[in-house]
């Protein structure tokens, strides 16, 4: 016989679950839950986040249901924009080996602009072929990325790029760069 989590466990399970959503604040997003049911109110900056926060409760054993009433916000920035900065800066989270903050997008005007430094000129192109798979080939993408030899270590290669599905890191780690650095 199946055993039933209380509505208060559920909620408390789906809070949890919808914190791994960093690229989201899950603090302005409502639960309620009733035997299995999953309300989700409050507000998002775009379309991506409201799926986000469906998808986190629709991880969550014991959920049968979810009854999505989150309201996109308009803002400043339209929804498309906001989705597609999700997009990239989400892409840019699962690179192995990219350190946080070294790459980052602007989108303005409906382009994403990436900007920053990186080790070697194939870095450079895998994250731009990352970037491009998340936010579609029709957009368009201004690529301001430098390369400095030494900046930092070099990104995994290959199939071994990116983290896996559930967040956890492949076990590969990232490749010690040997370029020499050059000081003055």
């Amino acid at each position: 016989m199946e055993t039933l989590k209380s509505n208060k466990q559920l909620q408390a399970e789906v809070r949890e679950e919808l914190k791994h959503e960093h690229s989201m604040n899950s603090d302005v997003i409502g639960i309620t839950a009733d035997h299995g049911l999953i309300f989700l109110s409050g507000q998002a900056l775009g379309v991506t986040q409201r799926r986000l926060a469906e998808e986190a409760a629709l991880r969550v054993d014991g959920v049968r249901a979810v009854i999505d009433e989150i309201k996109v916000r308009p803002g400043r920035w339209c929804a498309h924009e906001a989705d597609l900065a999700f997009a990239a800066a989400d892409s840019l989270k699962r690179l192995i080996g990219l350190p946080d903050g070294r790459v980052k997008v602007v989108v303005r005007d409906d382009k994403i602009y990436m900007q920053g430094a990186v080790s070697h000129q194939e870095d450079k192109e895998r994250i731009a072929a990352t970037v491009r798979g998340a936010i579609g080939p029709e957009q368009v993408m201004v690529d301001a990325i430098s390369i400095e030899p030494g900046v930092f270590p070099r990104l995994v290669p290959g199939d071994l790029l990116t983290q896996n599905p559930g967040g956890e890191e492949s076990p590969a780690r990232p490749v010690r760069d040997e370029t020499p650095l050059k000081l003055g």
